[in-house]
């Protein structure tokens, strides 16, 4: 079985399409964080998920639950009593909920390994496999840093701390775009993987019902410009 995590609507798209790929044949586990959806919105989506078989087993992530147990808030003069103390309560409130054994899973996948299930794969030293946060982001980690820090301090705190955003022993390999990075761009762990190529030389079958799963998306298109369709 393998475990997939996903945040963002991106990572999401990353994730099916990463299955669909290379993982077809097994049976799969996806977490979405919560607020991937609005409330309202999250039980339908859910099903249609469901509905689609993309994976065997589809969960959202109570993140802020998890971060309501954290215990106090960090700053540049956390201790390192204090930021271990909060990793603890974060990492504790996952293991509570998630109530599975995470040996099961031959191979996890996570995109932002900032959050519950990050934090507590790296407290543990548990092998992952890394997802960029968005196309061509790895060469681009000081601006991605930059963005956590001011959306969160102490998730900032935590992030440089156990080295999120794949910086850390624990990742085995990171997927990501290598055609959308930084000029001079350089990981010994990234991985090719690109959405567009994988669709058009390994999966070109797929695209119909992934389509239609996302939905139509109408783009308005000005008739005296040149235009390409992805």
């Amino acid at each position: 079985m393998v475990l997939y995590q996903a945040s963002t609507m991106y990572h999401l798209l990353c994730c099916i399409t990463h299955k669909l790929a290379y993982n077809d044949n097994e049976e799969s586990e996806l977490l979405m964080l919560e607020y991937i959806k609005p409330l309202k919105e999250r039980k339908a989506f859910y099903e249609k998920l469901m509905k689609y078989g993309f994976f065997t087993r589809v969960r959202y992530v109570p993140e802020q639950q998890f971060k309501l147990k954290k215990g106090i808030a960090l700053d540049e003069n956390s201790t390192e009593k204090q930021i271990n103390t909060v990793i603890d309560n974060i990492s504790s409130a996952f293991v509570g909920w998630f109530g599975e054994d995470i040996k099961k899973y031959r191979e996890i996948y996570v995109a932002s390994d900032q959050h519950s299930l990050g934090i507590f794969l790296i407290k543990n030293k548990i092998p992952y496999t890394y997802m960029e946060d968005a196309g061509g982001m790895l060469s681009e980690q000081s601006r991605y840093l930059s963005i956590t820090r001011s959306n969160n301090l102490t998730n900032h705190i935590i992030n440089e701390y156990l080295g999120c955003a794949g910086r850390n022993s624990c990742v085995k390999a990171k997927l990501c775009n290598l055609k959308q990075q930084q000029k001079g761009f350089y990981d010994e762990k990234a991985v090719d993987f690109s959405i567009y190529e994988t669709y058009k030389n390994i999966i070109p079958d797929k695209i119909p019902v992934v389509l239609n799963f996302f939905g139509n998306i109408s783009t308005a298109i000005k008739s005296d410009k040149k235009s390409a369709c992805f």
